[in-house]
């Protein structure tokens, strides 16, 4: 809490904590805040069956509209927890609202900005 993307800090651990009796007087472990996400239900009974990881902010304050043409960039899918084996990341180019996609995705984009 309070960090910032890029903040280092360290952390004093007792043996509770740390190692147990390998280091009895405890241990320091230093991090490095690189990435901050932000995950989100997008999906539309708000129930968590469709979630949002936002790895970098997008550009102004429009958002997709029915009709618009966007480029989406698929780099993973999960089942949750662990990768889906065989998936591929690729790049999508569709209309939004048009049903070219599966529902996860428009509601996905539905929320996005440019960038």
């Amino acid at each position: 809490v309070g960090m910032k993307k890029g903040e280092e800090c360290e952390i004093k651990c007792s043996k509770g904590y740390a190692y147990g009796e390998a280091y009895p007087e405890g241990a320091t472990v230093s991090l490095t805040l690189s990435e901050i996400f932000e995950t989100k239900d997008v999906s539309v009974l708000k129930d968590g069956a469709v979630r949002k990881k936002q790895i970098k902010e997008g550009e102004g304050w429009d958002t997709p509209k029915d009709c618009s043409k966007v480029k989406l960039l698929v780099e993973a899918a999960t089942d949750g927890s662990a990768p889906i084996v065989g998936f591929a990341s690729q790049t999508l180019e569709f209309l939004v609202g048009n049903g070219e996609v599966c529902d996860a995705l428009e509601y996905a984009v539905a929320e996005m900005k440019k960038g």
